[in-house]
């Protein structure tokens, strides 16, 4: 059940963005304004999403992967991106660096043991 929900919640927050990026570009605002305020919803992604993991997994488990960090994360380097301007090809091949060193990190990480597979 719940496989889809938190993919389909990363991309659409990253089409909001770049749809949202598009819109302010086209009002002509301060792209160092734009990124501001992307970067601090970022931040604010991120803030909620380790508040509620330190509330539901206390502290030894902070640092559990949630989507809400995620997509905080996600946020804040789009907002980077999108005024550098880069090309798609990078951020093609970051994306498949992030999905190739993934398993990697977890392993690393034990994340593992956090999670009961038997229910």
């Amino acid at each position: 059940y719940g496989l889809f929900g938190a993919p389909m919640f990363l991309f659409l927050s990253g089409m909001s963005q770049h749809i949202w990026f598009a819109s302010q570009k086209r009002q002509n605002k301060d792209p160092l304004e734009i990124k501001r305020i992307a970067v601090r919803r970022g931040l604010s992604l991120f803030a909620i999403g380790l508040a509620i993991a330190m509330a539901v997994f206390g502290l030894e488990q902070l640092w559990t992967c949630d989507v809400l960090v995620v997509a905080g994360m996600a946020q804040i380097i789009l907002a980077h991106v999108n005024l550098w301007g880069v090309n798609s090809m990078v951020i093609l091949g970051s994306c498949g660096a992030v999905m190739l060193g993934t398993p990697f990190i977890q392993s690393i990480m034990e994340s593992d043991e956090y999670w009961n597979w038997e229910e």
